[in-house]
């Protein structure tokens, strides 16, 4: 079996294990900036992309597509402005925005994520999170890993789907 067949099994796999569990998806957005018009100006807003399993470093959709993560923010109401940084002004906006709407109270939306590219020229990029070694494809759990500090991606995933379905599952206490 090559890599590419091993990693589609792999990540079809972990699509079934992660469903049959019920473990919860999270929302896959993109970031529309606001724009000037004619009079006044558009908000900025988030555009829904559809839904996924956040597993470490990797989003793997129910349809078999698979994200690099990028920024995360919540939909809840934010705090009064403080004014105290410019980092937490932008993490009040990006969550003013993902409560705006389309998304749920609470949810947790993903955004400025990066397609795996699982081509062959796609997996031969020096910093993304997935990539090929030797004829396997590894994970980089950390940006600047090289491939003796990576994980094989079927290892990765089954280790994150593993670890998503025991967080979804009611804990058992010891009388």
């Amino acid at each position: 079996m090559s890599a590419r067949e091993n990693a589609n099994e792999a990540i079809q796999s972990s699509i079934a294990t992660l469903t049959a569990a019920g473990v919860p998806l999270e929302e896959l957005a993109e970031y529309v900036p606001r724009r000037p018009r004619l009079l006044g100006s558009s908000r900025a807003r988030f555009r829904s992309l559809g839904r996924v399993w956040h597993l470490g470093v990797l989003l793997v959709s129910p349809d078999g597509s698979v994200y690099s993560t990028g920024a995360s923010t919540r939909a809840v109401r934010p705090r009064h402005p403080n004014n105290q940084s410019v980092s937490a002004e932008a993490r009040r906006h990006f969550r003013d925005t993902a409560f705006k709407g389309p998304f749920v109270e609470g949810a947790t939306i993903n955004y400025d994520v990066r397609p795996v590219d699982f081509s062959p020229v796609g997996l031969q990029g020096p910093f993304g999170s997935v990539f090929e070694h030797d004829g396997r494809i590894l994970v980089r759990w950390r940006p600047g890993a090289d491939e003796t500090n990576s994980i094989p991606l079927a290892d990765y995933i089954a280790e994150k789907v593993t670890l998503a379905v025991a967080s979804t599952q009611p804990s058992v206490e010891n009388p």
